[in-house]
């Protein structure tokens, strides 16, 4: 081996450092298109836990003070400071007399249809009103 290919080998060469520098840029540019994408996956969670607490918080509200029942339509949350949340609710009869199924739902007002909502299910008893008087 002569001293002249031996000083070659030793070196990269231009066109091997740029392939270099290349490989490494779109793996940086991956990665950070995953964390953009995992932080955007733990934004819509939070969004939807949130969703979650208001919708149960709100069907909790409507049924102890006994306005489940003449209570349809929607509503907002800007009383609870979260003036980016609505609510709708729909009381339809269970089939069953005196109980009634309601669906409690929370959505954003400024996102897209796209964006997931939460919903509450549950079943309210209305006690029968009587027009006699107890023996």
């Amino acid at each position: 081996m002569n001293k002249g290919s031996l000083r070659r080998r030793l070196g990269l060469t231009l066109v091997e450092a740029l392939v270099a520098v290349t490989l490494v840029a779109i793996g940086v540019v991956s990665a950070l298109g995953a964390i953009a994408a995992i932080n955007n996956g733990e934004v819509r969670i939070r969004d939807i836990e949130k969703m979650s607490q208001l919708a149960n918080r709100k069907l909790d509200e409507l049924v102890a003070t006994g306005q489940i029942t003449n209570t349809l339509g929607d509503g907002d949350f800007s009383q609870d400071y979260e003036p980016n949340y609505k609510y709708s609710v729909d009381v339809q009869p269970s089939g069953i007399e005196n109980l009634d199924a309601v669906t409690l739902t929370v959505s954003r007002t400024d996102k897209d249809s796209n964006w997931p909502t939460s919903k509450v299910n549950t079943l309210v008893f209305t006690a029968p009103v009587t027009g006699g008087t107890t023996p």
